[in-house]
C-alpha cells in the first residue's frame, strides 16, 4: 500500500481541509488575477482541496491522482460542496494519456512534484505539462524550498496539534533524496514514509527551459512574495509556455 492510501484517513485532518478554505480562497483569487486561466488540470490533487478552491472561483477544473483512497476523498469533498469535478487516476508521467483536453493552466501544489524522485522523471513531467497546455498558457509548481532545507540542513517541518492528534512531519537525508516522514500520535500511533527529490530553484529553472517553457517566474508562496531562497518556506514557479 502507497504512502497515500495510508495516509488517506487522516490526511485532510492533518492540512486542515476546512479551515483554510476561506482565507485561502482570497489568496488563489488574487493568483487568477494575476495569471488568469479559464480551464485548469490540477496535477497530483489530493483529497481535492486546490481542485475545490479553483473551482469556487469560476475556472473549470480537471484533476488527476494517483492514490485511489486520495481520489475517493477528492470526490466526496467535491460533492459536499457541490461542484462538478473531473477527476481521474493517473501520474505525472502518464496522465496526457487518459485526457484529450488541453488547459490554459496546470496546477501541481502541496510538494506533489517532487515524489517524483529523479530527475529523469521531472523532466519527463514538465515535457508533459509543456505539452498539454493551451498556447500561452501556464504551469504553476509549489513545492518546499528544498534551497534553504539542503543549505541549513534544518530536516524538521512542523509538529501540530489537531484536535488531540500529534502531526510530527519531518525529512531523514539520503544520499540524493530525501525520506518524508510524518508520525501521528494520540489515541494510537502510526508512522509513514515516502521518498522524494530535493527539488532546487536552480535545477527546478534550468529543466524548466530544457522542456520548451519560455519564461520562469519563482515566488516564495501563492501570496506571490519575493522569493528568497535563504527565507522562504516554498518555492512556487510559474512556467509560462
Amino acid at each position: 500500500m502507497t504512502f497515500y492510501e495510508k495516509l488517506s484517513p487522516f490526511y485532510d485532518q492533518m492540512i486542515s481541509f476546512e479551515s483554510r478554505f476561506e482565507n485561502e480562497q482570497k489568496i488563489f483569487k488574487n493568483v487568477l488575477q494575476k495569471f488568469p486561466a479559464k480551464t485548469i488540470l490540477d496535477a497530483g490533487c489530493g483529497s481535492g482541496f486546490h481542485s475545490i478552491l479553483l473551482s469556487s472561483l469560476g475556472t473549470k477544473v480537471t484533476a488527476f491522482d494517483p492514490s485511489g483512497k486520495m481520489l475517493k476523498l477528492a470526490f466526496e469533498n467535491a460533492k459536499n460542496h457541490k461542484f462538478n469535478i473531473e477527476f481521474y487516476q493517473s501520474d505525472f508521467l502518464n496522465f496526457h494519456e487518459n485526457t484529450n483536453q488541453s488547459f490554459d493552466a496546470l496546477y501541481t501544489l502541496g510538494n506533489s512534484f517532487v515524489h517524483l524522485n529523479n530527475l529523469n522523471d521531472i523532466s519527463g513531467a514538465l515535457e508533459n505539462f509543456y505539452n498539454i497546455l493551451n498556447p500561452g498558457g501556464y504551469a504553476c509548481i509549489g513545492i518546499v524550498n528544498y534551497d534553504k532545507v539542503l543549505e541549513t540542513e534544518n530536516l524538521e517541518i512542523s509538529t501540530k496539534d489537531k484536535n488531540g492528534i500529534i502531526f510530527h512531519r519531518y525529512y531523514t537525508q539520503n544520499e540524493i533524496t530525501v525520506t518524508f516522514h510524518v508520525d501521528i500520535s494520540g489515541r494510537e500511533y502510526h508512522h509513514f514514509e515516502t521518498e522524494l527529490y530535493p527539488l532546487t530553484s536552480k535545477v527546478l529553472t534550468e529543466l524548466s527551459f530544457d522542456s520548451g517553457f519560455k519564461k520562469v517566474d519563482l515566488f516564495g508562496n501563492l501570496k506571490l512574495d519575493k522569493y528568497d531562497s535563504k527565507k522562504s518556506e516554498n518555492i512556487v514557479a510559474f512556467l509560462k509556455k
